[in-house]
């Protein structure tokens, strides 16, 4: 379940959150790092505390957006983070919008964390990212945009068509 940033700054309440997913039968979460190193580390420490004292299991995949949002040394950042986030307990490392293989296998390399990544049909397929020790693919919007691509198109040749009726 993607629970974005956690849907809050209070750690008490993302508790109660992490209770709820838990009990609708959830067994793992993406959240992401987008407020920062230091909130995110303070919501995952919150998160493992919680499930740690109540004994209950979920996977946290670390998301962490430096390609995304462009930060400075988008790769650096990354492993820096995923070897924070290792430590603090995270289960796995989603990365979001690399544009190479190249580096893909550069982070793999630098965790041992499993790495999901979102498919990027651009320049690659799934068999490549496989090869460079992705775990996990996310189509996020890829499958919702190439659908809605699809109706458009075929919307256009009705409309000629009906025109020229």
């Amino acid at each position: 379940m993607d629970i974005e940033r956690g849907y809050t700054q209070d750690l008490e309440t993302l508790k109660a959150y992490i209770q709820k997913i838990i009990d609708l039968g959830v067994v793992g979460i993406n959240i992401e790092d987008t407020e920062g190193e230091e909130v995110y580390l303070n919501k995952l420490f919150c998160i493992k505390n919680y499930l740690d004292k109540t004994r209950q299991k979920l996977f946290i995949n670390a998301r962490t957006d430096a390609f995304l949002l462009n930060l400075p040394s988008p790769l650096e950042t990354t492993i820096k983070r995923a070897r924070m986030y290792e430590d603090a307990g995270a289960d796995g490392l989603f990365v979001t919008g690399i544009q190479s293989t190249d580096v893909v296998k550069e982070i793999v390399t630098a965790t041992s964390l499993p790495v999901n990544v979102i498919g990027i049909s651009k320049f690659t397929s799934i068999s490549s990212l496989t090869v460079c020790g992705v775990k996990r693919i996310s189509m996020a919007g890829l499958l919702y945009k190439a659908t809605y691509t699809e109706m458009e198109e075929i919307a256009k040749g009705v409309f000629v068509e009906e025109h020229l009726l």
